[in-house]
């Protein structure tokens, strides 16, 4: 079924059964749209082992669909900029379908993506890893060289005084255990703790230690 073109474009080197095209956003779009109390339209994607006459199980990382984003290179659509795809990531059994997401882009110069990020079954964030979380729901990897890796937290104002950092808690209500936070006006770092109400965040906070810009520390002070 074509829209838009008298024939079917090649994208991946595959022509597909449905094709939109167009050269603008109306033309090119598709729309779904639901009316309801508390669900909105779905885009379902399903995948079985077998055949249509007799599906079987889907095993451990087999593919369940995938949305993949390719521009044209001055010849083709041969190559896909970026994918998100979703992965049996366990062992299924009878309404049992344990899942993960996986996200790839492709570096300049690579004509194919590589994972940057997966969210596994249990929850668990890796960035730049695909296995081995050391019981953290979140891990941070990059290759050897460079300049190592980094989280940057940002705080995006020129207001003196503000801050931004790391709060550390180990309760479910909004209280700052802990944190470590950097302050606009004298570049300080600043260790916190011992906040047990008020509500989260550093301003009701106990400052206990902080290393200056020019690097004093001061414990109990902040001027030292």
């Amino acid at each position: 079924f074509i829209v838009g073109a008298a024939s079917a474009e090649s994208v991946g080197s595959t022509q597909f059964r449905f094709n939109v095209s167009g050269e603008s956003f109306q033309d090119s779009g598709t729309l779904q749209v639901r009316y309801g109390a508390s669900s909105g339209p779905a885009a379902i994607f399903a995948n079985a082992r077998g055949s249509t006459a007799s599906p079987a199980t889907v095993q451990d990382s087999d593919e369940l669909g995938k949305i993949r984003f390719y521009g044209h290179d001055g010849t083709d659509f041969a190559n896909h900029a970026a994918a998100i795809q979703a992965e049996v990531d366990g062992t299924p059994g009878s309404d049992d379908m344990p899942g993960r997401l996986v996200f790839k882009t492709t570096s300049s110069g690579a004509g194919t993506p590589t994972e940057r990020l997966r969210i596994d079954s249990s929850g668990n964030f890796g960035l730049g890893t695909t296995s081995n979380y050391d019981d953290s729901p979140l891990e941070v990897r990059k290759t050897a060289g460079g300049d190592g890796v980094a989280i940057r937290v940002t705080n995006n104002t020129t207001t003196d005084g503000s801050q931004s950092g790391i709060i550390f808690t180990t309760t479910t209500s909004d209280f700052t255990s802990a944190a470590i936070a950097h302050k606009r006006n004298d570049n300080a770092l600043i260790f916190y703790n011992g906040q047990s109400s008020g509500g989260g965040g550093f301003a009701n906070a106990t400052e206990r230690m902080r290393i200056t810009s020019d690097g004093k520390f001061g414990f109990g002070t902040s001027s030292p």
